[in-house]
This record gives C-alpha cells, sequence and structure tokens, in this order.
C-alpha cells in the first residue's frame, strides 16, 4: 500500500484529547507499508480484506507509540510483492521498523480526528500551545521548531 505518511496520536497528561502526529518519510515522498490482501470470493459472498502490518516502535515513533505500520525498505518491496514467495522465513526479514534517521514527525491539528475532515490542512504543522482544534493555524514557517527528527551525531 502507498503512502505518503501516517498519523499517529500520543496521550497527554492532563489533557481530554490525544495529539496527533504526523508521520513521513525526512521531506517528504512515497512509501509502500507491508500489507496483506485477501481478493473477494463471490461464491459465498466473502468481501475482500486487507491490513497494514505493524511492528515495534522506532526510536522517532517511540517518543509517542509503542507500535508503527512496517515501511518498506524499497530493497525489499520486490520481494515482498512476488507472488511466489509463499514461504514466511522468505519475507519476515522485510518486516522490521523503518531506520528512524530516515523519519520526521510533527504535530498536526486534532482536525485529522474526524473522519469529516479532508485535506492538505489536515498535515499541516501546528503549534503546540493551542488550547482548541478549532483554533488552530498553520505553523509552516515553524515547522522545524515543532518537528522531530533524529540526526545523526
Amino acid at each position: 500500500m502507498l503512502a505518503d505518511g501516517f498519523y499517529e496520536w500520543q496521550t497527554i497528561p492532563g489533557r481530554r484529547r490525544r495529539q496527533p502526529y504526523y508521520v513521513r518519510l525526512a521531506g517528504g515522498g512515497l512509501f509502500a507499508f507491508a500489507g496483506l490482501f485477501t481478493p473477494p470470493r463471490a461464491d459465498d459472498d466473502v468481501p475482500a480484506t486487507c491490513t497494514i502490518i505493524t511492528t515495534t516502535a522506532n526510536a522517532l515513533v517511540a517518543a509517542i507509540h509503542d507500535r508503527m505500520p512496517v515501511i518498506l525498505d524499497t530493497r525489499d518491496e520486490t520481494r515482498w510483492l512476488n507472488p511466489f514467495r509463499v514461504k514466511p522465513a522468505d519475507v519476515l526479514p522485510c518486516l522490521r521498523p523503518m531506520t528512524a534517521e530516515l523519519m520526521e514527525m510533527y504535530a498536526v491539528s486534532t482536525l485529522v480526528s474526524s473522519l469529516r475532515n479532508e485535506g492538505p490542512r489536515l498535515v499541516e504543522a501546528v503549534t503546540l500551545d493551542q488550547p482548541r482544534a478549532a483554533s488552530w493555524r498553520p505553523a509552516t514557517e515553524r515547522r522545524d521548531a515543532q518537528s522531530i527528527r533524529l540526526d545523526h551525531a
């Protein structure tokens, strides 16, 4: 499954709502989640299903959550998608956390928590000192101060 990021929520003591974060590759770009798909079975009305596989959080995501989706290394995508690899041992090495240094995350509006909301504003950085989601404003000029990214020491 292709994506350009995902959301994760952090519980903050003393706050009723959890704070959402947008997690992506450093600088943006597309990546592939490791997922499983089962096609529909017309003979007994079973619908298609799909799932995204999760793993333990890397050092970046661990700051807010204990797990994260498996983001396939580009070198593993062909192996993961190969329909002739039917032994789990062949693809198990693909199921590891993405290297934290290749990723970044930043706080976004709590508007993302409602299915009624959509659009590019949901991935814009916000400052964390806002009391309500309704009063959020883009903080793109402060993105560096509000984003979290691990750099090599």
